[in-house]
């Protein structure tokens, strides 16, 4: 393990006697002195040990922990420990820097990273375990006299250890030539990670980085920082965030140094460099030296001032450094020489415009899949549906499959451009155009399962649709680089690619309610995967029976799929994102019905840190979050769940990018304790699901509905669940179980906003419509509408059995929304015994409405439950302050 300083360059020879300068409140130095004084009083002592480990020597020491070597006796090897500065012992942000260090790093197994092999806690102190390295660092192998090729050659290897660290997620921060170092045998491994972070989320990554002109204004740039102020990005100088494109910067500052002998900007300070960044005065190597014009050109693009100026990132630099050049590339056969050089300069003439041409191939890839003429077969069966909503289907459909063509195509051109010109390598856009076939293949599964579309199932085309990823995703070169290598075989990527097919066909099948096929499509792409043993296509066919699985409804089976397919996620490097979403939905399916608040704090210790790891991440991260808020409310913890949905809906980063997570907004609506903010919540859930899928999709009009009951202004609510109940039933009139629990809503905000004609009208088309039914739920509709019917009209010899038949079959259930209505009902016969005088059996009603809805208000605090509420307790209060006015003697 290096130190911090550069000068260093053996890591096994620091005197042992080192241990005694170390202040008391080291734990290594602590064992070391208490093995003194065993050996001088016994003459012989046990070994200094941390954990199972036997302290050697101490190796260096820097301003964030102290390393020793050390001997691990259970693997039979020397070992590097680092622990955290004694003068930082209660310093829990460096404690919490070391952690996040440690385990991004863990999750590494890079040739150019060091090798972290343990983390562990000792004396509240924390110590990680780290691959015992031997060699020089980079600044002291450059001292001696090198060529460009040779220094180009080891600081490639340094830039593949920085571009894993950064396909996890983490910035080293502090990369200089101290820390990397060079083995005899040439290899280079980065390390000292020691003010690496893994990068977090939207609530912590908006604060400023390591603000370094602000903390040593004055320091000069010499000795102990030289590497923090040399090296540092003008967004580190600044203070501003820090991300992969700093490291991009320090790691060519380094390289400047290293082939041209001097450091490109100049400085006492960090005042001094930053002025000297932003005026562009790179300095350069005197004239003994011979560096390459292209190699200049790739360091200076590394130093730009502005991040996105620079490389798209430390990848694309590196393929830039690679790239073959000079005679080797260009060498042509001598005969033709001549011919060759002129046909070269007649396409450097045209080079633009055929490269724009040659883009623009994109829609060609959707051939057979979404063209003319398949559009034309999907529109035919979608315009023989009856019924108006098909109309509304048909033009979402058939506009919504143009756009992902559109914009995949969009895609391309921009992918295959970038690469034209340089600025991307072709293990970028490779990346990306398997991104875009992977696109195809669910446009394609789209179609085919549109194309069996009914009037059955017309309800769920938009979502088919909708459900697409989206084509930006592909453009995106951090996710796209993040993802799994591809198959190493051609035969396996072939069996791949068909597998991944299949799975969007079975999620387009699910998206459009046909759960069955799905899951029988979906299982049997695990039984062909499993032969395979290519980890990433089982997972991610596990992970999508598990989402159809839950859908049904089958717990216990859903969770054990998803168990499997987050353990098979994180077998491979590359799925944390699928490692994460699966466990998130595997929290819900285990948590859902009996919540374990203990096992749920294990998940998340590794759940959560992985979750903001994740790159451009904007479901996986909100979904966890949002689960976790669900389990805690039904474990009746409303603050902790209020305070997961407030983070969840930080890590959206703004309208979320699947409609799936506005159910982040409802569910947070239901816990806000101001009304306001309640109904605010609720508004947006509506607009961003009827933008997504239409006025008149059975989820936009839930989500319409929950907006009503949480207005603050009655008459308000009436008018939009009066709307609701005409789109019910105009675009889904075979849904009366909706219509009828509308229809009763709506005779409630009615009757409180005075409209009590419209509420008259409501109460008698649900007992209209549910004359003949016998289906419980239908008679309760039925019995509850006729008693609020019958109240109205001044009935109340009708009213009384109504509402004793919906309390007899709703008063003992154990689902608040069911018991709700026998709380209605309770409310009634309140007022029917207010009316007739009879004050004791009106409390004893009122007193059962006011305590039941008073349970039901804080889980979901509708308009009508706060105003039963409001009034039941408001009558309680006037028959006890006056009962001798409601006194019935003969009752």
């Amino acid at each position: 393990m290096a130190a911090d300083h550069e000068e260093t360059e053996q890591f096994s020879t620091v005197d042992t006697d080192m241990a005694q300068e170390r202040p008391a409140s080291d734990p290594v130095a602590m064992e070391r002195a208490r093995a003194r004084i065993e050996r001088a009083m016994f003459g012989r002592a046990a070994p200094a040990r941390l954990g199972r480990y036997e302290i050697l020597d101490p190796i260096a020491g820097g301003g964030m922990g102290l390393v020793y070597a050390a001997y691990d006796p259970e693997l039979d090897r020397k070992v590097a420990l680092k622990v955290l500065h004694p003068g930082r012992h209660h310093d829990h942000r460096a404690h919490e820097r070391l952690l996040k260090e440690a385990r991004a790093l863990a999750r590494l197994d890079h040739p150019n990273v060091v090798k972290v092999h343990d983390v562990l806690s000792h004396d509240g102190q924390v110590v990680v375990v780290m691959a015992l390295l031997e060699g020089r660092t980079l600044a002291a192998w450059e001292t001696e006299p090198r060529r460009w090729p040779e220094l180009v050659a080891a600081y490639l290897q340094a830039g593949d250890g920085l571009a894993a660290a950064h396909s996890v997620d983490v910035v080293h921060r502090d990369f200089k030539p101290g820390n990397a170092i060079i083995s005899p045998r040439g290899e280079v491994r980065v390390l000292d990670f020691g003010l690496a972070r893994v990068a977090l989320a939207h609530d912590e990554a908006a604060r400023p980085g390591i603000a370094v002109a602000r903390a040593l204004p004055a320091q000069t740039v010499s000795g102990a920082f030289v590497g923090t102020l040399a090296y540092a990005s003008p967004e580190q100088l600044g203070g501003d965030t820090i991300t992969a494109a700093s490291d991009q910067f320090s790691f060519c500052v380094a390289l400047h140094r290293a082939i041209e002998g001097v450091l490109p900007f100049a400085g006492d300070n960090a005042e001094q460099l930053l002025a000297s960044i932003r005026r562009g005065s790179v300095r350069m190597a005197s004239g003994d030296r011979r560096v390459p014009s292209w190699l200049r050109r790739a360091v200076r693009r590394g130093l730009a001032l502005d991040p996105a100026d620079r490389f798209g990132s430390i990848q694309i630099l590196l393929d830039e450094l690679r790239r073959p050049r000079g005679w080797k590339r260009w060498r042509w056969p001598s005969v033709s020489g001549l011919l060759v050089a002129g046909a070269v300069l007649t396409m450097e003439l045209t080079r633009s415009d055929a490269g724009a041409a040659a883009c623009e191939g994109g829609a060609v890839r959707f051939a057979g899949v979404w063209d003319a003429a398949r559009r034309a077969a999907l529109a035919g069966p979608l315009a023989a549906i009856p019924g108006p909503y098909a109309r509304d289907v048909e033009a979402r459909v058939l506009g919504g499959l143009d756009a992902q063509v559109r914009d995949a195509t969009a895609v391309h051109r921009a992918a295959c451009l970038a690469h034209r010109r340089g600025d991307e390598s072709s293990t970028l856009l490779d990346r990306k155009m398997r991104c875009l076939d992977r696109q195809r293949d669910e446009v394609a599964a789209a179609v085919a399962v549109l194309q069996r579309t009914t009037s059955a199932d017309v309800a769920q085309a938009v979502d088919v649709v909708v459900g697409i990823p989206p084509p930006a995703w592909c453009a995106d070169s951090a996710r796209v680089l993040e993802e799994v290598e591809p198959p190493p075989t051609v035969a396996l990527d072939r069996k791949v690619r068909d597998l991944r097919a299949r799975i969007s066909e079975a999620a387009a099948l699910d998206r459009a309610g046909r759960n069955e096929e799905a899951a029988a499509v979906a299982r049997a792409a695990i039984d062909d995967a499993e032969p395979t043993l290519y980890q990433p296509m089982i997972a991610e066919a596990e992970l999508q029976l598990g989402r159809i699985l839950i859908g049904q409804k089958k717990a216990v089976t859903a969770a054990q799929i998803l168990r499997k397919a987050c353990d098979a996620a994180l077998a491979t490097g590359g799925q944390s994102r699928l490692a994460v979403e699966a466990g998130a939905r595997l929290l819900y399916v285990e948590g859902i019905h009996a919540p374990d608040l203990d096992r749920l704090q294990r998940d998340l210790l590794y759940l959560e840190p992985m979750s903001r790891a994740l790159i451009h991440d904007r479901f996986a991260r909100p979904l966890l979050l949002n689960n976790v808020a669900e389990i805690y409310r039904i474990a009746r913890r409303p603050d902790d769940a209020r305070r997961y949905l407030e983070r969840a809906r930080e890590a959206l980063g703004g309208e979320p990018a699947d409609i799936e997570l506005t159910i982040i907004d409802r569910n947070l609506a239901m816990l806000t304790p101001d009304p306001v903010t309640r109904m605010e919540l609720s508004r947006s859930a509506w607009i961003r699901t009827r933008d997504a899928l239409g006025d008149n999709h059975l989820r936009s009009l839930q989500a319409k509905s929950q907006y009503a009951l949480f207005h603050t202004d009655v008459s308000k609510a009436h008018e939009l669940v009066a709307d609701l109940c005409v789109a019910y039933r105009r675009f889904h009139a075979p849904l009366l179980d909706l219509q009828l629990e509308c229809e009763l809503t709506r005779g409630f905000v009615a009757s409180e906003s005075g409209a009590r004609d419209d509420a008259e009208v409501a109460y008698q088309w649900i007992v209209d419509a549910t004359a003949s039914s016998s289906y419980i739920d239908h008679v309760v509709h039925r019995e509850l509408a006729a008693g609020e019917l019958a109240l109205l009209r001044g009935q109340l010899d009708r009213a009384v059995p109504a509402f004793q038949a919906v309390i007899e079959a709703r008063g003992r259930s154990e689902q608040w929304w069911e018991r709700q209505q026998a709380l209605q009902a309770e409310l009634g016969l309140g007022l029917v015994a207010m009316a007739l005088s009879a004050t004791r059996d009106a409390v004893r009603h009122l007193d059962t409405a006011a305590s039941g809805y008073a349970e039901i208000v804080p889980i979901y605090p509708a308009i009508i439950y706060l105003r039963r509420l409001e009034r039941a307790r408001s009558l309680l209060v006037s028959l006890r302050q006056s009962p001798e006015r409601h006194t019935n003697e003969r009752h």
